[in-house]
C-alpha cells in the first residue's frame, strides 16, 4: 500500500512539474520556435552593475565642436569612437580619455555626412555607414581609411552593410491614407530578400481616426552572423534571420506583464507636441489601456538579448529589462540605466559592459561605462 501510495505521488508530482516549464520549443516548417512562460528555474545568472566611467561634455571638447554623444561604436579593447556632424569621429579609450579626433565632415571622397550606423566589423574595422552620401566607408582602429563603397541602395536613414555584402535599408510607402515603414534586406546585387520588420501608422493630419500614443518602435541588430528583428506592432516576439534572409528562430514571451501608461510616459509622450505643427494634431492620440509589450533591445557580443520593458523599478527609476540567453530561454530581469527614448543605438554591451548615454535633471549629457558582473 505504501509503495502503491508512493508510486501515486511521484506521478501527480512529475505531472505537475511538467505542467510549470519555463519555456517550450518546437520546431515548424524549420523554424525553430521558443516559447518562454516564466524566467528559467535555478539559473543564478542574473547579472550586477559596477560603474566605471563617466564622460561628460568638457570644454576642450566643446572647442571642438564636439556637443552631445550619438551615435557611436566599441572595439574590442573598449575603445569608444563617436560621431559628430560637425567634426568626424572622436575616439576616447577605454579609461574615458579623449584620444584623438579624426574624419571630415563634407560629400568628397573620404568625407562624411551623415552616419545612419557605425560598427566593427569582424576584422577589427570601423565602418560607417554614411546615408547623406550614400556609401559605406571603412577606417582601421586609429582613424586611417582604408576604402569606401557608394551605391544606389544606401540612402536609407537606417542601412547597414553585412559581412556578406547584403545590406538592410529603411523603405516607407503610402496607401491611401496610411504611411508604411520596413526594415528590408537586400541582397548585394539589391534583390529584395525579406522584410525583416514592419510598422503602419495613419496619417494624423489627414485620418478621421484616433491614433494610440505608442512610438510604434521597431528595429534590427546585428551579432555572430546573425539578424535579430522585432516590431512592436508584432507583439513580444524576436524573429532571428541568417545573413540571407532565412528565418530560423521565433523567441516569444508569454505572459509578460501588461503595463498601463503612467505619468512619466504620459509626459515624455506629450512633449512631443509642444513645438510647430505638432501642437495641431495633439488631440488626434489617445493613451491606449495597455502599452506596447516592450520598448526596445539591446544585444550583447555574447548573444544575450536585453529586452527593454516599459515597467520602472520603483528603487532607481530605471527600466527593467529581461534578459534572455543566447539559445532565446528568459533568465531574470533587472532594472538597467539606459537612455528612454526610442533609439537602441544609444546603448551598447560589449566586453561585458554597458555604454550608455544618460541626463541629469538638469538636461546634462553624459556617457556611462558599467561592468556587468555575473553573466
Amino acid at each position: 500500500m505504501k509503495k502503491l501510495c508512493f508510486f501515486i505521488f511521484v506521478l501527480i508530482f512529475g505531472f505537475c512539474a511538467k505542467t510549470e516549464k519555463s519555456y517550450e520549443i518546437e520546431n515548424k516548417n524549420g523554424i525553430k520556435i521558443i516559447k518562454n512562460y516564466s524566467f528559467l528555474k535555478n539559473d543564478g545568472r542574473c547579472p550586477k552593475l559596477e560603474k566605471e566611467f563617466e564622460i561628460g561634455i568638457s570644454d576642450k571638447l566643446l572647442d571642438k565642436k564636439f556637443a552631445e554623444f550619438g551615435t557611436f561604436a566599441v572595439s574590442k579593447i573598449g575603445y569608444i569612437y563617436f560621431f559628430s556632424d560637425k567634426s568626424g569621429i572622436f575616439i576616447f579609450d577605454n579609461k574615458g580619455k579623449f584620444i584623438k579626433n579624426f574624419g571630415k565632415i563634407g560629400q568628397g571622397p573620404e568625407e562624411i555626412a551623415e552616419v545612419s550606423s557605425m560598427y566593427f566589423d569582424g576584422r577589427g574595422r570601423l565602418v560607417i555607414c554614411d546615408s547623406g552620401n550614400m556609401k559605406v566607408i571603412y577606417f582601421d582602429s586609429e582613424g586611417n581609411f582604408i576604402k569606401e563603397k557608394k551605391r544606389a541602395g544606401y540612402n536609407s536613414p537606417n542601412f547597414y552593410v553585412l559581412e556578406n555584402g547584403n545590406y538592410i535599408k529603411e523603405k516607407s510607402f503610402l496607401e491611401k491614407k496610411t504611411l508604411f515603414i520596413e526594415n528590408v534586406l537586400y541582397s548585394k546585387d539589391n534583390k529584395l530578400l525579406v522584410v525583416l520588420s514592419k510598422r503602419k501608422m495613419d496619417n494624423p493630419f489627414t485620418t478621421g481616426d484616433k491614433i494610440p500614443a505608442v512610438y510604434g518602435n521597431m528595429g534590427f541588430m546585428v551579432r555572430n552572423s546573425k539578424i535579430y528583428s522585432f516590431s512592436q506592432q508584432d507583439g513580444y516576439e524576436i524573429r532571428v534571420y541568417n545573413l540571407n534572409g532565412k528565418l530560423i528562430k521565433k523567441i516569444i514571451r508569454v505572459n509578460y506583464k501588461k503595463i498601463k501608461p503612467y505619468e512619466r510616459y504620459i509626459k515624455e509622450f506629450e512633449s512631443l507636441f509642444k513645438r510647430g505643427f505638432m501642437k495641431e494634431i495633439k488631440n488626434k492620440f489617445y493613451f491606449p489601456k495597455y502599452l506596447p509589450p516592450f520598448h526596445t533591445m539591446t544585444l550583447s557580443d555574447a548573444g544575450y538579448i536585453f529586452v527593454q520593458t516599459y515597467e520602472i523599478d520603483n528603487h532607481s527609476g530605471n527600466y527593467i529589462h529581461e534578459i534572455f540567453n543566447e539559445k532565446g530561454w528568459l533568465l531574470c530581469s533587472i532594472p538597467l540605466p539606459v537612455y528612454s527614448k526610442a533609439n537602441s543605438g544609444y546603448q551598447k554591451i560589449k566586453n561585458k559592459r554597458l555604454y550608455t548615454i544618460r541626463y541629469d535633471n538638469s538636461g546634462n549629457q553624459f556617457f556611462t561605462v558599467y561592468k556587468i558582473i555575473g553573466l
